[in-house]
């Protein structure tokens, strides 16, 4: 068992670890751990001239932690965008010509680690496509905190993703850094290294049914559709009640020719995505699904069903209505020959009358 391995293993426990434990599991290698200590050390020296300058008091916290975000942002106004590994973002923090820092998972964990330092108590919110940073202001009955946006100079929350996040100590930063290294690794093609980083990420209940999701696409492009199905099945059975694990459940099903199987997942997450529909116009979701039932639906012959989804998506989709217009004339032609076999099954001598 590797260092990396054994540090994990003290935060699935609910074990602390101290500043250079989670700089070796949010990517700074074992050698390099001093050094990044030390330029940490820098930043912090350089924030306690700021607070000086600007009259900002450590028994403040509300004042330190915003404080902390305007500090951070004040020589880098398009910091967001980029590394999502704390070292890179250190390094592209401290950097004078490079303006782009990190993603929100990487703004997030220098946040945090220099925030600890300050003494502030933190924790973060999580969603299976953003972070925030929370500050804990006071812990009592009325528990004030203070939410901020690492990607927005403001702090101000970007609501996109904030109701449906959940919050997490730690762990919850480990295991977004995890997600986003398995995803690095698959796109560099490693991988029995992404799925190494997936496996170790099952040990957190922080965004675990995201990291099933993402172990079942990685064997679905790796050929294994049974294990794939296995694996979008586990994520589903911790929430039943997202549109994409069906769909994606529904293309597993398309490949293992379960067709009726399938077109109730696309049919499944269309339902659960008419919500989103409705609030937010989110066409390209609404077209995949549409999409996949109507692949269901040729396999089983539902042709006039078909075409009558062809219908609906021209008129959701009208950038690519010529496809969809050759597509349902394709149906219309099949349903033509249907026909035509019926009537001749009906009455054999027609079928002279036909080739003619």
């Amino acid at each position: 068992m590797n260092l990396e391995d054994k540090l994990l293993g003290k935060l699935h426990s609910a074990q602390e670890i101290d500043e250079e434990e989670l700089l070796l599991v949010l990517g700074a290698n074992e050698d390099k751990v001093p050094e990044y200590k030390a330029k940490l050390d820098l930043l912090e020296a350089e924030f306690e001239d700021y607070m000086e300058q600007n009259n900002i008091p450590y028994y403040d916290a509300k004042k330190l932690a915003e404080g902390l975000k305007d500090f951070l942002w004040k020589d880098k106004k398009e910091r967001y965008n980029g590394n999502f590994l704390l070292p890179d973002v250190i390094d592209a923090q401290l950097s004078e010509v490079q303006e782009k820092v990190g993603s929100c998972v990487g703004l997030t964990a220098l946040y945090w680690v220099l925030g600890s330092r300050l003494g502030l108590r933190q924790s973060v919110l999580l969603h299976p496509r953003h972070i925030y940073s929370r500050i804990i202001l006071n812990d009592d009955s009325s528990r004030t905190l203070l939410d901020l946006e690492n990607t927005r100079p403001s702090g101000k929350i970007n609501f996109d993703y904030y109701f449906d996040a959940k919050e997490f100590g730690i762990e919850g930063l480990v295991s977004a850094t995890l997600l986003n290294r398995s995803h690095k690794k698959k796109e560099e093609g490693n991988l029995f290294g992404a799925l190494d980083d997936l496996t170790k990420n099952l040990g957190f209940e922080a965004l675990k049914d995201q990291t099933y999701y993402s172990m079942s696409i990685l064997k679905f492009d790796s050929g294994f559709y049974g294990e794939a199905l296995k694996d979008i099945n586990k994520a589903l059975e911790l929430d039943i009640q997202k549109d994409y694990f069906h769909a994606f459940k529904g293309e597993i099903l398309m490949e293992l020719k379960k067709y009726n199987e399938a077109l109730e997942c696309f049919e499944k997450a269309m339902a659960l995505n008419k919500q989103d529909y409705e609030e937010n116009n989110k066409d390209e979701e609404n077209v995949h699904y549409l999409l996949g039932a109507i692949r269901a639906k040729k396999e089983l012959k539902m042709y006039e069903e078909a075409i009558k989804d062809y219908n609906w998506l021209m008129l959701i989709d009208d950038k690519n209505k010529p496809d969809y217009l050759l597509e349902r004339g394709k149906l219309k032609s099949q349903l033509g020959l249907k026909d035509i076999d019926e009537a001749i099954k009906l009455k054999p001598k027609l079928e002279e009358h036909f080739l003619k």
